[in-house]
């Protein structure tokens, strides 16, 4: 979803930093807010961007593991997060993920490990880490084996067969 929650400003303001280094291009997926969409398409038009970024649109679910697939890394740069299942179905894949630390995100990774944390709106912050997730390669391979592993922890049966082991204890 593009909406001021989810942080995409910051990836647009990281943006022009990261291509002073690499020819990189963003891909936002999801349905938008028609101001803060405008509000990227502006700072996209004013530090000369727009040719590196592409708005796909809202997506059916169904569609999301190829887009996914297709990524070379995945940036979830919220401002808050109550969960990030997001990050939690990137990481299932073995992408490369990049997410600000915020609400339960560092419950979901250990940075460089799982995925990479930043602080919210810390541009520069998030243009090295981007930088560092696409070029260091044994970063980038120790990630991918081991963030599946670790998205497997949060699989929905045994969460709930522990919830249920809980509720049995207390009854």
């Amino acid at each position: 979803r593009i909406y001021s929650e989810k942080g995409q400003l910051t990836l647009l303001e990281a943006l022009p930093e990261i291509l002073a280094r690499l020819e990189v291009s963003v891909c936002f997926v999801g349905d938008n807010d028609p101001v803060y969409y405008q509000k990227l398409l502006d700072l996209a038009e004013e530090n000369n961007i727009k040719k590196n970024i592409r708005f796909a649109g809202a997506r059916p679910y169904s569609e999301m593991p190829e887009i996914y697939r297709r990524a070379d890394i995945v940036v979830v740069p919220s401002l808050n997060e109550t969960f990030g299942m997001t990050i939690l179905e990137n990481m299932a894949l073995g992408n490369v993920v990049i997410a600000s630390s915020v609400g339960a995100v560092p419950d979901l990774i250990e940075c460089e490990e799982h995925g990479m944390l930043v602080e919210p709106r810390d541009p520069h912050a998030l243009a090295l880490a981007i930088i560092r997730g696409l070029t260091d390669v044994d970063l980038r391979r120790r990630i991918q084996e081991s963030a599946p592993r670790k998205a497997a922890m949060f699989d929905i049966q045994k969460t709930a067969e522990e919830v249920e082991e809980v509720y049995r204890r207390i009854l």
